[in-house]
């Protein structure tokens, strides 16, 4: 535990690396402050949050009617609108729209006149896309049930259909039996609809993995990185503790490091989308938020939010593992940067390459890269292809996550253990016997 604890404070007992993740969780503040800042064509984050409040408190029926209702005063409003601007114009055969579109005018051409209808943004084409998608969010999710009988049903009507039964591999039809088996137990779960906008954005932004590699470089740089490039990692290997102890701690230090820059960036995330559009309810279940709703654990989104940070964890961890070995391996440390980069970015390309559908989608999603999209790994059903039988995506990942940790643990461990001893030269009085030299000799 003391090499543990003394690489730690290489890393947190100087003001340097809490000085750079300070700087960093910054710079994820603004680069999400910039990336959901709204256009001008798009709603504003007040409204999310207002439309959130007016939804607390109302049953799911209260809050489809609520909506849909909106949806429709607003689309109406926007109609009106539209028709009094081709007026103006001389639009040809309004009047035959007017008449057939009588209701519409009965009910809210006066409330348009008046400009009596309340708005949670500054125009009405603005609120009409607001209320569309939460209409459509509300809509997804309501019909949960709707999709679990979709399920089940299709699988009793495709397992009768001859081209799944006389399959070569039988892959489809087991992928469908599987998917219904899996589906089966989730017919009782509570949906309890709120805009999505706040929760997703705060756990699905792309910058935050990002910044995320880049303080696993500050922490490869301290702990192995600005050690191998002094000479100092090189005495350290070769003293008695140095070699397999001193491995084990450093990943060790790296590990509990990563979990803390992983809880700030994702703490900041959620303190600013929690400000800005709001989150919701922490204890309405996961499958009230529509796209996390093929989620196939009975879980709430408090719940959700602490697997998925452990999840993250893990895949940033082996990924981390990759970066440690480049910098402990490149006698260069530009070399050390461009391998640990080149890594997750050759990664990406092999999972961009592979579609989903592909026979091949186990490579695409048994990789590095896939191992941080967590919310495709907890909150989504997939079944990959394996020799002609379905194999889940979890199971698939996870074995890719102990299979790569493994082997990466295994690499920077013998590489860091295999040094030889070193002999410091030091000048030796006259006459000092040659024991006394071999002492210096660590």
């Amino acid at each position: 535990m003391s090499l543990f604890f003394a690489e730690l404070r290489k890393i947190w007992g100087g003001r340097v690396f809490p000085v750079l993740l300070a700087i960093l969780a910054s710079a994820n503040l603004l680069l999400l402050w910039m990336g959901t800042r709204p256009t001008a064509k798009q709603p504003p984050a007040s409204a999310y949050r207002v439309v959130g409040a007016e939804l607390t408190g109302k049953t799911m029926e209260e809050k489809g009617s609520y909506l849909h209702d909106k949806y429709t005063e607003i689309e109406s409003l926007v109609k009106i609108g539209q028709y009094y601007r081709e007026m103006a114009y001389g639009g040809y055969g309004l009047s035959q729209y007017r008449q057939d579109n009588a209701a519409m005018f009965d009910a809210y051409e006066q409330e348009y006149n008046d400009k009596s209808y309340t708005l949670f943004t500054d125009d009405l084409n603005i609120e009409y896309r607001l209320f569309s998608q939460l209409q459509s969010e509300y809509d997804t999710v309501a019909a949960y049930n709707d999709f679990l009988e979709g399920v089940q049903t299709k699988a009793t009507q495709l397992s009768g259909i001859s081209i799944f039964q006389n399959d070569r591999t039988g892959y489809d039809l087991k992928n469908i039996e599987l998917t219904a088996q899996v589906y089966a137990g989730l017919a009782d779960t509570p949906i309890d609809y709120y805009p999505q906008k706040g929760l997703y954005t705060a756990i699905s932004y792309a910058f935050t993995d990002l910044i995320l590699l880049a303080a696993m470089l500050l922490l490869a740089l301290i702990l192995v990185r600005q050690e191998r490039d002094s000479g100092l990692l090189s005495l350290i290997r070769s003293l008695p503790g140095g070699r397999l102890k001193t491995a084990i701690a450093k990943l060790a230090a790296f590990a509990a490091s990563l979990l803390v820059v992983l809880t700030v960036l994702y703490g900041v995330n959620l303190a600013y989308c929690s400000a800005s559009f709001s989150l919701g309810p922490m204890n309405r279940t996961i499958q009230s938020v529509p796209a996390l709703m093929r989620c196939t654990m009975q879980i709430t989104v408090g719940q959700y939010l602490f697997r998925f940070l452990l999840a993250k964890w893990a895949g940033a961890f082996v990924m981390g593992l990759w970066v440690m070995l480049a910098a402990l391996v490149a006698r260069r440390a530009a070399a050390g940067w461009a391998a640990a980069l080149a890594g997750p970015l050759v990664m990406f390309g092999i999972r961009a390459a592979i579609p989903a559908t592909s026979r091949l989608n186990v490579i695409k999603y048994a990789n590095l890269a896939s191992l941080l999209q967590t919310n495709e790994l907890l909150g989504n059903y997939r079944n990959l292809f394996w020799f002609g039988s379905p194999i889940g995506l979890p199971l698939v990942e996870w074995t890719a996550a102990v299979v790569y940790g493994g082997v990466l643990t295994f690499a920077f461990c013998w590489v860091f253990a295999r040094a030889t001893a070193v002999c410091v030269k030091a000048r030796v009085p006259a006459g000092a016997a040659a024991q006394d030299a071999r002492d210096l000799c660590l």
